[in-house]
């Protein structure tokens, strides 16, 4: 490290130092350090650019109104829509935003790459039409070519899944092809594209006489490829180092983790603390990340102790979903407003109100693709622009 190009800063977590080409944060707090000179002896820690700058984009649906949120670190501006939006919403590889619409037929799709001032804060959208969205569920899938798969989940006969191949983006609300109706035994509350094994991972939050609580597995195509039902609803899904599904039971302190084919591994609960889980997520090194709907904390699984400990961290309100967020985690507050962006790697995380009650489904966090091998990336040009008015070097 060449002190000649140097800066530093000691802070509340310790001492960050930069050079021309690296940034570095100390290990241990701020009293352990000795004094810095040009040949600097101190424990230090590689660390990214998002976490150092708060460049993390992010993106969130407001619960049943007509915004998007979006956000740069603690950095957001306000998306206006014509349609009632309130829950999953993704960019895709051009920058353009999906976002399911409350009811009926469509999934609008705001264009890549626009500017506020430009559009007086309502952007140019196409809808398309996929027949029937309940109240907001659709998830993107795989890519092929110019168009993406789309699973979406509509109350006609008796929940219907259906997976549509859609062009990226549509030209007209017909710029689209049904593959398959499936898995009429589930009502999904969040699905999520596995591209390790090629598959739709789909639980169910109600009830299937005589069967119980569903969860499926089913490919591009529309073939089921594994089917398991349990006595607890089933919400949302992480994925841990080893490929194993965390499945949070709604409303309740259980997980089922389980393996991709949908056998039994084991089941993890949050006692002797009483959590109300209403989502879970992961980073990109597997930590598992468990909101409480009920209380002020989350629940932390490391992978580098192999998911043994229960760790609690103090938020200060209540959590809803979770989802990856750079080398993070992110949150949203539902009731209290608030996101939050967790490090468990590091120890740190980041708290601060939008002003508007929000879900948090879908990929608001723009990194399930490293968590799950998506072949696509977010293209987060258009959160950039949108919120800061340029796209920063550099920036992961």
């Amino acid at each position: 490290m060449n002190a000649s190009n140097l800066s530093f800063l000691i802070g509340r977590h310790g001492l960050y130092i930069e050079t021309e080409s690296e940034r570095y944060i100390s290990v241990g707090p701020v009293e352990t350090l000795p004094h810095v000179y040009e040949n600097i002896t101190i424990t230090y820690r590689r660390i990214t650019q998002d976490i150092l700058m708060g460049f993390q984009p992010w993106i969130v649906t407001e619960s049943r109104g007509k915004k998007l949120i979006l956000g740069v670190g603690k950095y957001f501006s306000y998306m206006f829509l014509n349609v009632t939006v309130v829950r999953n919403v993704y960019v895709d590889w051009q920058g353009n935003i999906w976002v399911p619409e409350e009811s009926g037929p469509y999934i609008t799709v705001v264009f890549a790459n626009q500017e506020p001032h430009e559009c007086d804060f309502f952007p140019n959208t196409v809808r398309v039409n996929v027949s029937a969205v309940d109240d907001g569920r659709a998830w993107l899938g795989p890519r092929e070519g110019d168009y993406i798969y789309v699973l979406t989940a509509s109350s006609d006969g008796n929940w219907t899944q259906a997976i549509w191949k859609i062009h990226v983006p549509p030209q007209d609300e017909f710029d689209r092809e049904l593959v398959a109706l499936c898995g009429n035994m589930a009502h999904p509350y969040d699905a999520v594209w596995d591209g390790w094994n090629n598959q739709f991972i789909v639980p169910s939050y109600e009830w299937y006489d005589p069967y119980g609580y569903i969860c499926y597995t089913v490919d591009k195509t529309g073939d089921c490829q594994a089917l398991w039902n349990t006595t607890h609803p089933l919400q949302q899904i992480a994925r841990d180092v080893d490929g194993n599904y965390w499945i949070n039971c709604r409303a309740e302190n259980e997980i089922a983790v389980r393996t991709p084919n949908l056998a039994t591994v084991k089941w993890v609960n949050t006692s002797p603390w009483d959590f109300e889980i209403r989502g879970i997520g992961e980073d990109i090194y597997g930590n598992i990340v468990v909101p409480d709907l009920s209380g002020s904390y989350i629940m932390v699984f490391l992978a580098d102790d192999n998911y043994e400990n229960k760790r609690l961290i103090y938020i200060g309100h209540k959590t809803y979903k979770a989802a990856p967020a750079g080398e993070g985690v992110f949150l949203s507050g539902y009731d209290s407003n608030c996101v939050s962006l967790i490090y468990p790697t590091y120890g740190t995380f980041m708290d601060f109100s939008i002003g508007k009650k929000i879900y948090g489904q879908g990929d608001p966090g723009l990194t399930r693709w490293k968590v799950w091998n998506w072949n696509w990336s977010p293209k987060t040009d258009t959160i950039y622009k949108w919120v800061l008015g340029y796209v920063p070097e550099n920036v992961s």
